[in-house]
């Protein structure tokens, strides 16, 4: 065990994406009062002289901040380390506000005595907070001794399974590397050489914590900065892949994304509800600044339309543009007549589901123009079926037959919306006894117009 060793973990749990200034911050202290924290680290004084100066120096810095409430919890205080009480964690000071003096007070008393149940403590700190509704966090201050075999990582883990978001800093004295490479699993960790650097280090932390910060997403089309809004984003925890919220970006009169205040202490993903998605991973936020996130997706319009005279609008709203990444043939978009609509710029396979479908395989969408895709408007056919036919609709494609319709065999009436051009039914009766009285029909389709055909 590393002789200079004293470690402070901060683990905070985070409900809500809000001005967090003007919610309640609720912070719970763990301060470990096991027998190791009586060795002296530096300048005769031990690891416990050095965790009560740091300790009161926080709870004095926020004493009388708005909305903080504090509260206090101590492990290894009441039984000597020979009885080995692995349970040996008590809330000394529950939350309440401007009740530094009380924490103080009872952090006087407190004596280095027992055992170090760091991973049991955290499991029980969990409830310490009256509600999961505000901004709950907990400061632990430790010499990184576990000694009754818990497992903070794995309690870390579960309390998110449990929907309690844990979120750390390790701040190391004096330590080497591979010591420091043990508190990975923890989240961002430090290593201070001396007091100040300690005590800069946990007063950027409480910066963290408590100075209001905001962020601007500036949405961009690779060369202006600010080019694309009224789209939703969605605001994802990082840690737990909790969707925050979702928005729509907006501008303000001087085309200026509008200000979200946001938490700083966690790091968030972003998806953008574009066509087709982007995602954005691990961001992290600097505390007490406004920050400007800017992604670039350069987008443009396709429009469909099916051009006049109309026939029968009941027809004509079954047609569909259908919109395929080109990837993975995953549907991005289902357009209907007359659909205007924003996609990333790129090149993507189309489907107009008329009879026969039309196949794009790459319609090219540019940056901040628009792709107008016309059809004319379909005919009609009303097939009418004296008997009970077996049969299909053909058209010739490339030197070949190709079915792009089967008769209903139930149905003495159809009526079809067929794209203008030349057609083939081929058919025979069910109660045919040869393939030689199969019987063809070729007709014609005009665009906006109808044809009655009987079989």
């Amino acid at each position: 065990m590393n002789k200079r060793l004293l470690i402070f973990f901060l683990f905070t749990a985070l409900f809500s994406f809000k001005a967090f200034s003007n919610e309640t911050t609720r912070i719970l202290f763990i301060l470990d009062a096991s027998s190791s924290m009586s060795i002296t680290w530096h300048d005769d004084k031990t690891r416990m002289d050095i965790a009560k100066e740091v300790l009161g120096n926080l709870i004095d810095s926020l004493e009388g901040k708005k909305n903080i409430e504090l509260a206090f919890r101590v492990y290894g205080h009441q039984s000597q380390l020979g009885q080995r009480n692995c349970t040996d964690t008590r809330l000394e000071v529950r939350f309440s506000r401007n009740n530094a003096g009380q924490i103080k007070r009872k952090l006087a008393d407190i004596r280095p005595r027992g055992t170090t149940p760091i991973a049991y403590t955290l499991s029980q700190a969990a409830g310490d907070f009256p509600s999961s509704d505000t901004r709950n966090i907990i400061i632990l201050l430790t010499d990184g001794e576990e000694t009754c075999g818990g497992n903070p990582c794995e309690v870390a883990q579960e309390l998110e399974q449990k929907g309690v978001v844990l979120r750390h800093f390790a701040i190391g004295i004096g330590l080497t590397e591979e010591v420091m490479s043990s508190f990975e699993c923890l989240g961002n960790h430090f290593n201070a050489q001396d007091g100040v650097r300690l005590q800069m280090i946990l007063e950027s932390i409480i910066r963290q914590i408590t100075d209001e910060t905001s962020a601007q997403v500036f949405i961009g089309n690779n060369v202006n900065r600010q080019s694309y809004t009224n789209l939703n984003f969605s605001i994802i925890n990082h840690h737990t892949d909790e969707i925050i919220t979702s928005l729509y970006h907006t501008l303000s009169e001087n085309n200026i994304p509008d200000t979200l205040f946001i938490d700083p202490v966690i790091n968030y993903n972003l998806l953008f509800h574009t066509i087709p998605a982007v995602y954005r991973s691990n961001i992290s936020i600097e505390p007490g600044k406004n920050n400007q996130l800017t992604y670039n997706m350069p987008q443009g319009f396709l429009s469909f339309t099916i051009s006049q005279p109309s026939i029968s609008r009941t027809l004509e709203d079954k047609i569909r543009l259908v919109v395929y990444e080109n990837e993975n043939g995953n549907v991005l978009m289902n357009m209907r007549n007359k659909q205007n609509t924003r996609f990333l710029s790129d090149n993507y396979k189309t489907e107009i589901l008329t009879l026969p479908i039309i196949t794009r395989n790459s319609t090219n969408i540019e940056t901040d123009k628009t792709l107008r895709v016309e059809i004319p408007s379909p005919g009609v056919l009303n097939l009418n079926k004296r008997h009970e036919y077996f049969g299909g609709i053909f058209v010739m494609k490339s030197g070949e037959l190709e079915m792009i319709h089967e008769l209903k065999r139930g149905n003495r009436n159809e009526t079809l919306a067929l794209q203008p051009g030349k057609y083939k039914i081929i058919y025979r009766t069910r109660l045919a006894d040869t393939a030689y009285q199969t019987e063809y029909l070729n007709f014609n389709i005009k665009s906006g117009e109808s044809l009655r055909l009987e079989l």
